[in-house]
């Protein structure tokens, strides 16, 4: 599938996507909730300690991202754990990201 455009991809974001903030900066991100489960422990007794989430955003959109930034979605902080463009021509951003403890 060839790219969409840098036109189609703003618009879809605004449309589709949450509020998502990087300090003083907000922008719209498609949010993806239906991440991996994280346990710790031995495999006889895991403890559940949290779930990843994946935010996607237009690439450079939220400066200052880096790993271990702090992103709102919402009322609820999370942390990022990483991040990579997500297209073929670097236009989205996927951001993993899990609650900040």
């Amino acid at each position: 599938m060839p790219p969409l455009g840098d036109d189609y991809i703003p618009g879809q974001l605004e449309y589709l996507g949450e509020p998502v903030t990087l300090g003083a900066t907000t922008v719209k991100g498609i949010v993806d909730r239906s991440g991996v489960e994280l346990y710790r422990g031995d495999e006889d007794e895991p403890e559940l300690i949290g779930r990843l989430i994946t935010v996607t955003v237009l690439t450079g959109s939220l400066p200052g991202l880096a790993v271990g930034a702090t992103i709102t979605l919402g009322a609820t902080a999370y942390r990022v754990r990483k991040y990579r463009e997500a297209e073929v021509d670097g236009a989205l951003t996927e951001i993993q990201c899990v609650v900040r403890a």
